[in-house]
């Protein structure tokens, strides 16, 4: 099954869920969670129309990517609505030093910024690796020796993860490493 056969796929399932749960009287608190997937869902259809591609082009890694931003716009959106990031905070950056500083605490962040909307979104992406796993990984993978700069390292090292370790986490490990 293709991803965007189980997008539609859950979408339907939440839907009928949705239908039962109101029926047999469920709480709201009951009610959120299949609200959540079924509007992650639709999230995911909805923006297909980004990837300028007919829907039976579509592939898995689109889906993916898609997911990818959708999450982090949506991690993003709770930084500011949880007061991880205020007014003060972001006043007289530039935008790049905002994209930093969101990057930043997103990193930071990563898993006290959820809900059930994003747990339906992560489940759509590969298992991403540790901190530990990347640094074991370029430590026994790569000779930064043969790099002028170790940021240079940063291409064939996310070549060879293939999306299983996020970016900044790459860049951070390098920039650490003596």
């Amino acid at each position: 099954m293709t991803l965007q056969e189980r997008v539609k796929s859950e979408l339907i399932k939440a839907m009928t869920e949705e239908v039962s749960l109101k029926k047999s009287n469920a709480s709201e608190e009951d009610l959120v969670e299949t609200q959540e997937v079924k509007l992650a869902m639709r999230t995911i259809i909805s923006r297909y129309p980004e990837l300028n591609k007919k829907k039976d082009q579509i592939t898995d890694d689109d889906i993916i990517k898609l997911c990818k931003k959708i999450t982090k716009d949506e991690k993003t959106r709770l930084l500011y609505e949880n007061k991880h990031l205020t007014e003060s905070d972001i006043a007289g950056i530039s935008s790049k030093e905002l994209n930093e500083l969101v990057n930043q605490k997103l990193l930071e962040l990563d898993t006290e910024l959820t809900s059930y909307f994003i747990k339906a979104l992560e489940s759509y992406l590969p298992v991403m690796m540790t901190e530990q796993e990347v640094k074991d990984f370029i430590n026994t993978n790569i000779d930064l020796s043969e790099y002028k700069n170790k940021m240079q390292a940063m291409k064939p090292v996310m070549k060879e993860l293939k999306g299983k370790a996020d970016g900044n986490l790459v860049k951070k490990i390098l920039s650490e490493l003596s």
